[in-house]
């Protein structure tokens, strides 16, 4: 499945979650999606080259002081491992498997473009509604970035609350 076959809505919320910036480990801002119908988190992250690999992770909780670092199941994602060059070249975007827990960047390709699609009903029963992404170490010299589009609901107050909510 490529990107032709996965697209982003219309109309949502769009939330810096991890400013670009050169780091080695990340943890993002934390958005609740308790007044949203769905979350696309876009990941970008360009390597420095060197052999190192980063994984990351959708962790979640009840609340800001609830998140857990524990790993939360994917059930829709896509991922383009490509050059820096031919990243925009491309648009085979390789659907995830159901059940993964981490994506992880292959030592040969230091260059991915990672989309997470977030229905809060998936998580609801764990008591989840606060999310955020988070990156293990690899390297100082890596670039990483992530932005949320928060979809709201069908019927909505003008002004939701504020969506970072740490």
């Amino acid at each position: 499945m490529g990107l032709n076959s996965a697209a982003l809505p219309e109309i949502g919320k769009v939330v810096n979650i991890i400013p670009a910036s050169h780091a080695a480990a990340v943890v993002g801002d934390v958005v609740s999606l308790k007044n949203y119908h769905k979350a696309y988190f876009i990941f970008q992250y360009n390597g420095s080259g060197a052999a190192n690999t980063v994984s990351v992770h959708l962790y979640g909780g009840a609340t800001v002081a609830g998140i857990v670092a524990a790993n939360l199941t994917l059930y829709n994602w896509w991922v383009l491992n490509a050059t820096t060059a031919g990243m925009l070249l491309t648009d085979t975007l390789t659907k995830g498997a159901v059940g993964t827990v981490a994506v992880v960047t292959s030592v040969a390709n230091q260059d991915m473009l990672l989309v997470i699609e977030v229905d809060p009903a998936d998580y609801e029963a764990l008591g989840y509604d606060c999310f955020t992404i988070q990156t293990d170490a690899s390297n100082a010299a890596n670039w990483q970035n992530c932005i949320a589009v928060l979809v709201p609901g069908r019927y909505q107050q003008a002004t939701p609350p504020s969506a970072i909510i740490d």
